[in-house]
């Protein structure tokens, strides 16, 4: 139902098992607890604000109803900001679509994927990537999506010398970015802010990608045993990078280690831990 009105959404509370929601709606809240229906609160970020009197009020509204209601969270980063009772499952991803098939060839060194805006962390990403080109000239980076810094980002690469290095793809869709990746050998998640969770970590992973993630929120999360951790700064961005590149001509120690912990975030594996929780709290 799009956008129903509060009369048929007390109603429709009313006649079911339990509610489930994708995040916190202070509109249709009270009508879920009205209705007396069971509540499940699913959380995939942390509710951050300006630092305002408003903005706080706000944030304490949010999580006042979290003491109240099982809450499932996206990541161990994100419930430790959540009060109450919390159920840890993180994200799925689309496995059926990111995959590696072995036999693409991996024209680009390092590939990004995301929003084109300064909390990705692009600009830092860049700025590693021209240090690793004064040594290696044939160096390449796929930056995959768009947005407002778009502009910016180029003019950066060309005043770093790096222009004919970096291809930017602009916005593809899921097909066009699961093909993207399997040409790049190494997938770089540069960001700058708290991540509540990182799925594209998932899709490199999947995609048989060596993966480079900042020590951000989540994401050291999303990478596991199987990833590079490293600051959010050029140099540290830079060492890391240095090393996936290296390895890329070893294969993964541990596969079946790899293969197992992709296969427990299947969507059809995470639905099946959301059904758990949610029919829990229908029987009580």
């Amino acid at each position: 139902m799009r956008c129903p009105g509060v009369i048929r959404l007390w109603r429709e509370f009313r006649s079911a098992d339990a509610v489930l929601f994708f995040g916190m709606s202070l509109r249709a809240l009270p009508f879920a607890v009205l209705s007396g229906a069971p509540l499940v609160l699913s959380h995939h970020g942390i509710y951050p604000g300006q630092a305002t009197t408003l903005s706080i009020f706000l944030r304490l509204i949010r999580l006042l109803p979290t003491r109240c209601f099982i809450n499932i969270c996206v990541s161990q980063f994100v419930a430790s900001y959540i009060p109450g009772r919390t159920i840890v499952i993180h994200n799925a991803f689309e496995d059926a679509r990111f995959f590696s098939d072995g036999f693409t060839d991996r024209v680009f060194d390092f590939g990004f994927c995301g929003r084109l805006v300064s909390e990705k962390g692009v600009s830092i990403l860049l700025e590693a990537f021209a240090d690793m080109c004064r040594n290696e000239r044939r160096l390449r980076l796929a930056i995959m999506g768009d947005g407002p810094e778009r502009a910016s980002l180029e003019e950066q690469a060309r005043a770093k010398g790096i222009e004919e290095n970096v291809t930017f793809t602009g916005s593809k869709d899921s097909e066009g970015v699961a093909n993207m990746m399997r040409s790049c050998r190494v997938l770089v998640v540069p960001s700058v802010y708290e991540e509540p969770f990182g799925i594209v970590a998932l899709e490199g992973l999947s995609s048989g990608c060596r993966v480079v993630v900042t020590r951000k929120g989540g994401l050291p999360e999303a990478v596991g045993a199987f990833g590079i951790v490293v600051d959010a700064t050029p140099e540290s961005l830079r060492v890391g990078m240095s090393s996936a590149l290296s390895d890329c001509d070893h294969p993964v120690q541990d596969q079946s280690g790899l293969r197992r912990y992709l296969t427990s975030r299947r969507s059809e594996i995470v639905g099946r831990h959301y059904e758990r929780v949610v029919n829990l709290v229908a029987k009580k």
